[in-house]
């Protein structure tokens, strides 16, 4: 049996060193993470329209379109500069299926976790208490639970910020500039963060190198993005620059919210700090052991996105398993070693002991931050699955076809895709194009708030005289539209 050296970093006949343990845990989060997502998403019991978003763009472009967008006119770049993601396509060519993306989401998340423990390894001088901390970047909540989640832009930047992290530590500055890039070109928003290394800098008094070229790039790149955007791609993300769709708690319209952000900074600070925000602080900083973060400068660069969340009017910023939170907790979690590492300073004598005791903790409170994200009813077979199978079957791929959202991606393949919420009550709303698919799948067992759309949809379709039954079972319709 394999014994574990008695100093970190020892290694020797039978023994297995810090680093290679990490190497195993990452390994095996990817897959067990990966394994969950299969088995909630193959018995339909997630939703999958922001899934459907990229594995239809992926699917259609293997057909010869650009990244079309299925639910409007548009291409994926169209939502927002996804340039990262789009490097899979030659692997999703060999593997065409969204669990291929899902690998992908699964594999970036779990990689980030390798230059965060090299870091910790490096600041901490504790190959143990970084490998406690390496497990718990695995299993911090708003991570981990990404692997279920759907997929989204936010997830592919981890690994490049993490880099971009350990290479500003070492002053390994082209390597850092390199690593700081390619997260900006996961997702243009991440721009916010990248700019803050400059303030970091700032705060180290770095050479001005350091300070001025993630603020320059940042922002050059920011404001380049949203060019794109707004003239060049066609899809949503225009309007999210032109807009205040996050903001409306202050203005309809980035001048609105600006005025009042200069004119009513209490009403701002009451926003920030309302009861919502303060429990989902209490539930973002509980494996952060709550000030560890906050006794470093390294905090900064995760202000942005922690003051966006909290300014937000949207709900969506504050619940924990969803992607709004993955690059803050990355960030913080950073902020949190260089915490640790100044607490330890204090403690003397006792500065090891410290140092273990406080990343073992931070990864039981990871784990215990399981409620927060972990739901078994996610794996347990709907008593429609059958039915809902059929229907897969029955749709041929040559037909479009209107689907619950937790189906949609299992359809990407298919034509012409959409949801009965995206056209009869969601943002781009527009009835008239039901004539344009030829199935209608309904699920009467189907509950969440999505599913309201269906009741317009079932209204519309029972009524009408264009439509055949092909089945209906257990609460499960399919209909085909008739010549």
């Amino acid at each position: 049996m394999a014994r574990i050296p008695d100093k970190p970093g020892a290694t020797g006949a039978g023994r297995v060193s810090a680093d290679t343990l990490m190497k195993i845990l990452i390994v095996a989060v990817m897959v067990t993470g990966f394994s969950l997502a299969c088995g909630k998403y193959s018995r339909f019991n997630g939703e999958t329209n922001d899934v459907a978003v990229y594995s239809y763009a992926f699917a259609h472009t293997m057909d010869g379109h650009f990244f079309p967008l299925y639910y409007v006119p548009g291409q994926l770049l169209g939502n927002h500069l996804t340039f990262i993601i789009l490097a899979w396509l030659p692997v999703y060519a060999m593997w065409r299926s969204f669990y291929s993306l899902m690998f992908f989401q699964s594999l970036m998340l779990t990689v980030a976790a390798w230059p965060f423990y090299l870091l910790a390894k490096d600041v901490l001088k504790n190959g143990w208490a970084a490998l406690a901390l390496g497990l718990a970047f695995l299993l911090f909540p708003t991570i981990v639970s990404q692997h279920v989640n759907q997929i989204h832009d936010d997830q592919f930047a981890l690994p490049f910020l993490m880099g971009a992290f350990l290479y500003f530590w070492r002053r390994k500055f082209w390597p850092f500039v390199v690593l700081m890039v390619l997260a900006c070109l996961a997702k243009e928003t991440v721009t916010i963060t990248t700019a803050a290394f400059g303030v970091y800098a700032l705060c180290l008094r770095r050479d001005w190198k350091w300070v001025a070229t993630p603020l320059v790039f940042s922002v050059g790149y920011f404001f380049l993005a949203m060019k794109l955007l707004t003239s060049v791609f066609v899809g949503a993300g225009g309007s999210l620059y032109t807009g205040a769709d996050y903001l409306s708690a202050y203005g309809h319209s980035p001048g609105e919210v600006l005025h009042t952000f200069l004119t009513r900074p209490g009403f701002v600070l009451e926003q920030m700090f309302a009861p919502p925000k303060l429990e989902y602080l209490g539930k973002l900083l509980l494996p952060l052991l709550y000030v560890g973060p906050f006794l470093s400068a390294a905090v900064v660069v995760s202000l942005p996105n922690l003051l966006l969340n909290l300014i937000g009017s949207n709900s969506a910023f504050l619940v924990i398993p969803w992607h709004y939170n993955i690059l803050v907790a990355g960030t913080l979690l950073v902020a949190m070693v260089f915490g640790i590492q100044r607490i330890a300073g204090w403690c003397g004598q006792k500065r090891e002991a410290v140092v273990l005791g406080a990343s073992v903790a931070s990864l039981a409170l990871s784990v215990m931050g399981f409620r927060y994200w972990y739901d078994a009813a996610n794996w347990e077979s709907p008593p429609e699955q059958a039915q809902l199978a059929r229907a897969l079957r029955e749709v041929p791929r040559t037909a479009s076809v209107i689907a619950p959202t937790p189906m949609l991606a299992s359809f990407s393949d298919r034509p012409k895709i959409n949801s009965a919420y995206s056209i009869f009550s969601g943002k781009f709303k527009d009835p008239s194009r039901l004539s344009e698919y030829q199935y209608v799948l309904l699920d009467g067992q189907w509950r969440s708030y999505e599913a309201l759309g269906q009741v317009p949809l079932w209204e519309t379709v029972r009524t009408s005289k264009v439509y055949r039954v092909v089945f209906a079972e257990n609460n499960v319709l399919l209909l085909e539209r008739t010549p």
